[in-house]
């Protein structure tokens, strides 16, 4: 029943606490009649459910002490509850030693629930029933919290801060930032959103290049057309991943320089400066101007949540920020202070080389592993003494799978070709000029990327463009599996308007109807399951066997694609109970074949096609599990009112035959 404003005012609160009593909050609620607590109760916490109770009139201002102190003063109970419920007694008697307190009643009784393992509502019964309101342990601890997050010295007992000192190691302050922290921290916030954003624009781009390449997707006369006409799909549809990346890259290095200015004060203490003279790049130089270890570099280049490598463009621009932030100073840029991209992609390389990952693995995503596993096999072959045979035997299958994984067709890469200028042309669907183009200009036509080098025109390869034989197997895998599951399931992505029509009437339709294209396939695939399925109707009671001792029978294969053996096609056919309506023999007809009508078709049937002399059996538009309910039902209580009326409500003429 709170307000909006109320909720607000109570989350402030919240959002204050240590982070220890953060996590124990559970509900906070208006104090009500029914907690029988005595008048002028401000706040209390129920120790049995764990919750905060707080007055109207505290939360209005009217209380005697503010809200925001009675609610840190029930929250300091819930905490106490949850050390004295984890067996921490040490806790609460700390908490007495140090306000002058051991040796007391309230130590005594401590120690004593302390020896007998009470919980936290037995140890606060026992306090309110010994102690007057002001002397229980709980009251004490909790008035000496309020007294102290509220700066009232009044409230707080000599010794108590040093308590709380060693005992709560808890921030009761929040540290102040200054206004261009606060900035620093809305631009690290807002950097953060625009690179969501971007990752939701690009996966937007794509779907709807995507969707409206699919929609226009031709019939395709010859394998070539199809490889030609996927090579541009995925080549048009990865295109919007460019422009993402040299997004991402910006924003990403703008958040590393916004994380170097907000450097705390005492790791800025020390600010580096860049060597007069630096030559030739070392990772020591670079580990110089961060202010680091060359150790520390080597461990950072990869990442411990996910034990894979920072990429090697991801490394640069980061070592270029910092060392254009210093390079400032000097009035120069740190391409002329010795910081390229080569130079640094070269100690990038030798700090790989250190850690124990070969250059030529750093594509790999399994190096970092590799190496780690390296590692383990140190360690067992030093405590465990793993044989290494075992220990080859695994990493030859670990670099086999990766080795073939690499050689998989989609990951070879795209062979670079002089083009002469008719054949560039062609490709491109235009006539070159005399001209030609500048050097550096690239086009990307039908999945393939034409780059002008000197005058030349060649043709090359991209991270996006896929490899035309791999996408085309990858396909025809995919048509084979979808042919081959459509044969052996039911599908029910592939109806058409006549199924539509038909599940209105039939509601199973789809699995009824493709039975019949399923049953011929696997008795001509294999003559014995046809054989198999007469011999067992032959040999059975038109497929039920009886259950021994009992007078009852079961089929296996009703209920099955078998329809229980076909046995409804050869019963002899009775006269239709519903005759009122011209044409029932046909709804008798197809059910016979499996096609039953849905409720919607033969509730009227049942309503209104029976004669006047017969009444409706509203039973049989029951599912199966509820018919053998009802059968059970009246089978085990014959001589009961729930027969009558089972009869009643559900009236069926095959029911009273089998209680007969």
């Amino acid at each position: 029943g709170m307000t909006a404003p109320q909720v607000n005012q109570l989350k402030g609160y919240i959002d204050k606490l240590p982070m220890e009593l953060k996590r124990r909050v559970k509900s906070v609620r208006f104090m009500e009649v029914a907690d029988k607590q005595p008048p002028g109760t401000e706040g209390f916490h129920d120790f049995v459910k764990d919750n905060i109770g707080i007055s109207r009139e505290a939360l209005a201002g009217r209380s005697y002490f503010p809200a925001e102190q009675i609610f840190n003063h029930e929250m300091m109970h819930s905490f106490m509850g949850s050390k004295i419920d984890t067996g921490d007694y040490q806790f609460v008697l700390d908490f007495l030693d140090a306000i002058g307190y051991k040796g007391s009643k309230q130590w005594k009784m401590t120690e004593q629930a302390a020896n007998e393992g009470w919980t936290s509502v037995t140890y606060n019964r026992a306090g309110k029933t010994n102690f007057p309101y002001e002397e229980r342990p709980q009251e004490l601890l909790s008035f000496n919290f309020q007294g102290l997050t509220a700066g009232d010295p009044e409230l707080v007992l000599p010794g108590f801060n040093e308590f709380v000192a060693s005992h709560m190691p808890i921030k009761l302050s929040r540290p102040k930032l200054t206004t261009t922290q606060i900035d620093q921290i809305q631009l690290l916030i807002n950097n953060t959103r625009h690179r969501a954003s971007n990752l939701q624009v690009v996966r937007t781009t794509e779907a709807k290049i995507a969707r409206d390449l699919l929609a226009k997707k031709p019939k395709f006369k010859t394998p070539e057309e199809a490889s030609e006409w996927w090579e541009t799909f995925y080549t048009q549809r990865n295109r919007p991943w460019e422009e993402y990346r040299n997004i991402d890259l910006q924003l990403t290095s703008q958040m590393d320089e916004i994380r170097m200015n907000m450097s705390t004060p005492a790791k800025a203490a020390h600010k580096p400066s860049l060597p007069k003279d630096i030559g030739e790049l070392t990772p020591a130089h670079i580990a110089y101007i961060f202010s680091v270890t060359g150790d520390d570099m080597r461990a950072a280049l990869i990442k411990a949540e996910t034990m894979t490598l920072h990429p090697k463009d991801r490394f640069i621009r980061y070592v270029q920020v910092r060392a254009g932030r210093l390079a400032n100073a000097s009035k120069k840029s740190y391409e002329e202070l010795g910081f390229t991209e080569e130079a640094i992609g070269r100690v990038y390389d030798q700090m790989l080389d250190a850690a124990g990952i070969p250059t030529q693995l750093a594509d790999d995503p399994l190096a970092p592993m590799m190496s780690q596993f390296e590692d383990v096999r140190r360690t067992l072959e030093t405590n465990v003494k793993m044989p290494e045979k075992d220990y080859l035997a695994i990493k030859q299958f670990v670099q086999g799978v990766s080795r073939d994984l690499k050689e998989a067709p989609m990951y070879k890469p795209f062979e670079k070709r002089l083009l002469s200028r008719e054949e560039a042309g062609e490709l491109m669907g235009i006539t070159i000029p005399e001209r030609g183009f500048s050097s550096g200009t690239t086009f990307d036509v039908k999945g393939k990327r034409i780059a002008v080098e000197d005058g030349e025109f060649w043709l090359t390869g991209t991270d996006v463009t896929p490899n035309t034989e791999w996408w085309a197997k990858k396909e025809s895998a995919m048509m084979k599996a979808r042919e081959a599951f459509e044969l052996d399931f039911t599908t029910y992505s592939d109806g058409n308007m006549i199924d539509a029509a038909m599940r209105m009437i039939f509601p199973f339709w789809t699995y009824e109807s493709q039975r019949y294209f399923w049953l011929p396939r696997t008795f001509l695939r294999t003559p014995g399951t046809l054989t198999g399925l007469g011999r067992y109707v032959d040999y059975s009671d038109s497929g039920y066997i009886p259950v021994a001792g009992t007078d009852y029978q079961f089929n296996p294969v009703r209920g099955t694609v078998f329809m229980g053996g076909f046995r409804r096609l050869y019963l002899k056919d009775y006269p239709e109970y519903y005759d009122a309506f011209p044409g029932m023999e046909l709804i008798d007809a197809i059910g016979r074949f499996g096609f039953y009508p849905g409720i919607g078709f033969m509730a009227p049937i049942v309503a209104f096609g029976a004669q006047a002399n017969r009444k409706p059996e509203w039973s049989e538009l029951a599912p199966a599990w509820v018919k053998t309910g009802i059968h059970a039902l009246v089978a085990l209580t014959p001589d009961s009112k729930a027969k009558d009326l089972t009869e009643m409500l559900f009236p069926d003429r095959y029911r009273d035959y089998l209680v007969i």
